[in-house]
């Protein structure tokens, strides 16, 4: 969050080289998510895809529904980001199907991912709803963004220190400028 990208990956891999040699193979799918986000806070949104898909095809290979619909929540709105409109769909309606009720950043996710993929921004003031009384800054930004509130998504960033979420924003902003 910080921007430093390399060392990032380079922690990354050496947990995950850590979890291979124990044999975590569940761990290493969850914790996809992480390595995910390094790749998408650095602007590689299709490193980030293919780390999602990835994990998704391990969860679902375990059975692991419930986290398996946090990874495709995530990788429908890394999808929509891409343009893979009709895959973001898909798989932000399997995250829909399998996520819990009580799993607010899931049911936030798959709404975000389904806004950016539609438009529908019904959706994303669900997810704004949703998301409002946690407090987990990352979910909300994502939430505020999906409505078009950057100036709400990039003052929840800043109280996380989630510097290259900020970047992205101004990026974004001077893009549409």
């Amino acid at each position: 969050m910080q921007g430093d990208f390399e060392e990032a990956r380079r922690l990354q891999e050496a947990a995950r080289a850590l979890y291979e040699e124990l044999g975590q193979r569940f761990r290493i799918a969850t914790r996809s998510l992480i390595a995910a986000e390094i790749e998408s806070l650095a602007g590689r949104a299709g490193e980030a895809t293919a780390i999602l898909r990835w994990a998704f095809e391990e969860l679902r290979e375990m059975g692991a529904s419930s986290v398996m619909s946090t990874v495709a929540a995530y990788l429908a709105d890394s999808l929509a980001v891409e343009g893979s409109i009709d895959d973001a769909i898909r798989y932000s309606k399997v995250s829909e199907r399998h996520a819990a009720d009580l799993d607010v950043a899931t049911q936030v996710m798959w709404r975000v991912a389904r806004t950016n993929a539609t438009y529908d921004l019904t959706f994303a003031w669900e997810a704004v709803e949703l998301a409002e009384p946690t407090d987990f800054t990352d979910i909300k930004a994502r939430a505020m963004l999906a409505v078009g509130d950057s100036e709400g998504a990039a003052r929840e960033y800043e109280r996380k220190g989630n510097l290259a979420g900020i970047r992205r924003i101004a990026a974004a902003s001077a893009r549409s400028s």
